[in-house]
């Protein structure tokens, strides 16, 4: 499995949201020694090159690279991300999933990556949650 983790959010409320939960929900697997978070940083949204905390990234060598931000960054960023030699697993949280993902990443880039997404509320089993 994945021992090496690189996390990237946008610096939005929703995107860093989502990093920091990761992190806290890895910490016991970090503590364990079983992960390593190699990489944590933040871009802008509405970048278009994202060459600088793509090479910095690079360089930690990865097994995953879990995005946290928004699906026109996300595509851009598994497109240069590719285009410079990371080929380790990519993972976008919820905010990327759109069709248009696919169309600016490209189909050759896209393909591999995966998205998460939580359950909706009446699929929790919890009467709250009803």
């Amino acid at each position: 499995g994945a021992k090496r983790i690189a996390i990237m959010h946008d610096n939005t409320t929703f995107a860093l949201g989502v990093a920091e939960e990761t992190k806290k929900a890895l910490q016991l697997k970090i503590d364990a020694g079983e992960v390593e978070i190699v990489y944590y940083d933040a871009i802008t949204p509405g970048e278009k090159d994202f060459s600088v905390p793509l090479t910095k990234l690079r360089e930690t060598n990865p097994d995953v690279f879990y995005f946290t931000g928004y699906y026109p960054e996300a595509a851009l960023i598994v497109s240069q991300a590719r285009d410079i030699g990371i080929e380790c697993l990519f993972v976008g949280g919820n905010a990327a999933i759109n069709d248009e993902f696919v169309k600016i990443a490209g189909i050759e880039k896209a393909k591999g990556c995966f998205m998460t997404q939580e359950p909706m509320p009446a699929e929790l089993p919890y009467p709250e949650s009803k």
